[in-house]
């Protein structure tokens, strides 16, 4: 992350890239772990006692740790959902409610994106599991399935993510030095910007279908 000198204007104009950006991703992570918990909690294992699968040693590891990769999520996989729920509100409230971001937030920022981005992951390996029980019902898998297919979008888009920050704030850093000169965006930033945006509107066109189906 280069420490920057970009003029006031120019981090005016980073600060409201930035925050869209954020707002998408959040939308994302929010969206997702909500259709997770709701169709977890509907399923036939979606209850303590009803579960056949265990994904739990101890308890719910700290997304803190930043070592999600082999630990357990609690003692099952709902708790696991709402653990990482709590994150993301957790996160959205820290930084999606600041009017303006410091520049020196956003290296932590970037940090716990990774991070959940990492127990999303993990969780979904978890709940894949239960696509191999052979009690579970097709229509139940295809759900699942559905929305694992979902979290391809999110999951790239939180990997996407840092990298067009740190772009930004190098683009920013080289040609936003002054007030009058605003700075300039590389063709390759513009591009990833435009399949964040893209998978963002396929993520919220498909979530939007799944709310009418549900009405």
């Amino acid at each position: 992350m280069p420490k920057t000198k970009i003029s006031s204007r120019n981090q005016y104009l980073l600060n409201k890239i930035i925050k869209e950006l954020l707002k998408s991703l959040e939308n994302q992570m929010v969206g997702l772990v909500e259709m997770l918990l709701e169709e977890f909690d509907d399923s036939p294992y979606g209850t303590e006692d009803g579960s056949e699968i265990s994904s739990t040693k101890k308890d719910s590891p700290d997304i803190d740790d930043g070592d999600v990769g082999n630990e357990v999520l609690g003692y099952n996989n709902a708790i696991g959902i709402f653990h990482l729920r709590n994150v993301i509100f957790s996160f959205k409230m820290r930084y999606g409610t600041l009017a303006a971001l410091d520049l020196d937030l956003i290296p932590q920022l970037l940090i716990e994106v990774s991070q959940i981005r990492n127990y999303f992951i993990h969780l979904i390996k978890c709940l894949s599991l239960y696509l191999e029980l052979p009690t579970y019902s097709d229509k139940d898998k295809a759900k699942f399935i559905s929305i694992f297919n979902l979290s391809s979008d999110v999951i790239f888009n939180m990997q996407l993510f840092p990298e067009i920050i740190d772009s930004l704030l190098e683009d920013a850093s080289a040609t936003g030095l002054i007030d009058s000169n605003i700075f300039e965006v590389g063709s390759n930033v513009i591009n990833k910007v435009e399949k964040f945006q893209s998978s963002y509107q396929t993520f919220k066109a498909a979530t939007n279908n799944n709310s009418s189906k549900c009405r």
